[in-house]
């Protein structure tokens, strides 16, 4: 946790990463893939829960988008991948895989 001025506490309080039900729900869905991102959530002040006070291109936005950016292609070639080893098995294991979709 850090220490960092709130503006709507006037006061200095911790900051952390607010981790909810929808990081849980985008880490199972895809398969973990989402776990790199956690360390570009912006921090909060844990008494009021407003946004630290970043400053520059990696404080708001800028590190979402670098984590989308690097995490796309990864999502694309594991879909990809999937959907070549399934049109490479044999007829017998399609039923199985039809029942997975």
């Amino acid at each position: 946790m850090r220490m960092g001025y709130c503006p709507n506490c006037a006061k200095t309080t911790g900051n952390k990463r607010a981790l909810g039900w929808g990081t849980l729900f985008a880490c199972i869905l895809t398969c973990g893939l989402w776990l790199p991102v956690i360390p570009f959530y912006p921090t909060r002040c844990v008494v009021c829960g407003s946004p630290a006070q970043d400053k520059g291109f990696w404080g708001k936005s800028g590190k979402f988008i670098l984590a989308v950016l690097l995490l796309l292609p990864l999502t694309v070639l594991v879909i990809l991948s999937g959907f070549i080893i399934s049109a490479s098995l044999s007829p017998a294991a399609a039923p199985f895989i039809y029942s997975l979709f």
